[in-house]
């Protein structure tokens, strides 16, 4: 057609990406072809998550950061300096408990009905893996990434929060930064 050829179709997706806040990289290789990569805020992402539920409250944790799921018995556990570790596959690695790294109401261990964590769910960062304690799992769901409010912006292992179909909030976790809050 008469506007065949004429670049307008890159610069209409650059306008598109840039009204979502977002950003085009363009790499290009004489012979070899290009690599687009688009990037979009939080908000517009969707992210596979496993819920759980610790206390009653209920978070969201990135499916691709699970290695794995386990039971939580007592014959797993142990305390080396005074630090909880979990074995896991012959593998020692430490216990942290959300009530204790972001210090619940009614203390670390246990809640208004004296039950503790009865799974844990391992995940890594660099070299070191951890295992979460938490009281329920409740199944695996797409969110919707939506910024922090201000008041929670700030607080350490969060990546965002979404807004689940039955109106309720859920706090999605930083694996990364969870793990390094957790252990400092």
């Amino acid at each position: 057609t008469e506007v065949s050829g004429r670049g307008m179709g890159m610069d209409i997706v650059v306008e598109c990406i840039k009204k979502l806040r977002g950003t085009l990289d363009l790499m290009s290789t004489v012979g070899h072809g290009s690599l687009f990569t688009i990037q979009l805020p939080p908000s517009m992402s969707i992210l596979s998550s496993l819920l759980i539920e610790v206390r009653g409250t209920m978070f969201a944790l990135p499916l691709t950061e699970v290695r794995e799921i386990v039971e939580l018995a007592r014959s797993r556990t142990h305390s080396v300096q005074g630090r909880a570790m979990i074995v896991v596959r012959d593998q020692q690695m430490p216990l942290v408990s959300m009530p204790t790294t972001y210090h619940f109401a009614g203390g670390p261990q246990h809640d208004a009905n004296g039950t503790t964590p009865l799974h844990a769910i391992v995940f890594g960062y660099a070299d070191t893996q951890i295992a979460l304690g938490v009281d329920r799992l409740l199944g695996k769901e797409d969110l919707v990434i939506k910024p922090l409010c201000a008041e929670l912006a700030t607080v350490r292992g969060l990546a965002g929060m979404a807004i689940r179909g039955d109106g309720r909030v859920t706090l999605i976790l930083d694996p990364t930064s969870f793990a390094e809050h957790a252990l400092s």
